[in-house]
């Protein structure tokens, strides 16, 4: 059997992905507070400086705010390029691999490949919603998994992306049900951590809480799906 028709199992990918959490909780933990208190923190200072009326802007808070709001797109991709990557040694470890910590993850992912992919991906999916929504939905389906193909396959940008849909034909719609439930309610998790933040501290502490928990609520719950997708349908493809 090709991979191309190798199916999906739902049910075995949604076991998969409730015990990595069970049994990397740690793992996540650990990196997502590595990655999202400096990431919140950039988030509420990216927010504040953009609430500065504009008559009140002058050119040191102007170039401020610029620099502010280029470090924050900056660093949110790299936390999430290696807070994937984390997740990936995490699912490589449950399957029998050897357990690579933060540092080890933190050295040795391909960022160059995995950046491109990612703006690439953006790109593609931005250009097909705007053709009548439905080709960006089908394109971020076949193509969601190429970041983590980077990263575990160690292949080339553009290589990456083909692999992505070789793996996801034959399972597009069993793939379309783990990882855009996940994208939306990723989403609305995001909200109630913002929600919950500002709820416990007032100011600019509170837009950071805020950012910090809607993200390490959200992400791993996003990465872990994605991630554990990429590995069994990898497997399925061994197995055929």
């Amino acid at each position: 059997m090709p991979a191309a028709h190798a199916k999906l199992s739902l049910s075995e990918t949604f076991r998969r992905v409730v015990r990595t959490c069970r049994e990397q909780w740690r793992l996540l933990l650990v990196a997502g507070l590595v990655v999202f208190i400096p990431l919140g923190f950039l988030e509420a200072l990216d927010n504040h400086v953009g609430d500065v009326e504009i008559e009140n802007i002058g050119d040191i808070v102007a170039i401020e705010a610029i620099l502010v709001g280029l470090v924050h797109a900056g660093t949110s991709l790299w936390g999430e390029i290696f807070y994937t990557g984390v997740v990936a040694a995490g699912v490589s470890e449950l399957l029998g691999g050897r357990r690579a910590g933060l540092l080890h993850v933190a050295r040795v992912l391909p960022y160059g490949r995995l950046i491109a992919v990612d703006l690439l991906f953006g790109v593609i999916v931005l250009v097909g919603l705007a053709l009548l929504v439905v080709p960006g939905v089908v394109l971020y389906v076949w193509l969601s998994l190429a970041g983590v193909v980077v990263k575990i396959e160690d292949r080339g940008v553009r290589d990456s992306l083909r692999r992505s849909r070789e793996l996801v034909r034959g399972s597009f719609w069993r793939v379309f049900a783990v990882v855009i439930p996940a994208e939306l309610l990723s989403s609305a998790v995001v909200d109630l951590g913002g929600t919950i933040g500002h709820g416990l501290v007032d100011g600019f502490a509170g837009e950071w809480a805020a950012a910090t928990l809607g993200e390490m609520l959200a992400t791993p719950l996003y990465a872990v799906a994605v991630v554990v997708v990429a590995f069994q349908l990898i497997e399925l493809e061994k197995r055929s």
